[in-house]
């Protein structure tokens, strides 16, 4: 009897292909919350302050605690939670890509 894993997918990065559970119904929820999230704090505070340069250093956090939110989401997905540690290494475009993929 052959064993069917609908949930899984490897992932390539870097030339290394890692296991990873696709995001289900409620991940992609909270992803879609949270980047909705990092979007409207980001939008505010652009147009409050005109620059990244002139953000407080607490709305900066805010921020970036709203990003790390979304890492922490996506390390979660990897089978190998030790492996999940590669998404902190990744770009905006490379997190847009392993989105994507993990869909």
């Amino acid at each position: 009897m052959a064993a069917i894993n609908i949930n899984k997918v490897g992932i390539e990065i870097d030339g290394t292909v890692y296991e990873a559970y696709k995001l289900n119904f409620g991940a992609q929820r909270r992803l879609i919350e949270v980047r909705r999230a990092v979007n409207k704090i980001t939008k505010e505070l652009l147009a409050e302050y005109k620059t990244e340069d002139a953000i407080p250093e607490d709305d900066s956090l805010e921020l970036a605690q709203k990003n790390f939110e979304i890492i922490d989401l996506l390390a979660d997905q990897f089978v190998n939670k030790e492996e999940g540690k590669i998404v902190e290494k990744l770009d905006e475009d490379s997190l847009a890509a392993l989105i994507e993929a993990l869909r």
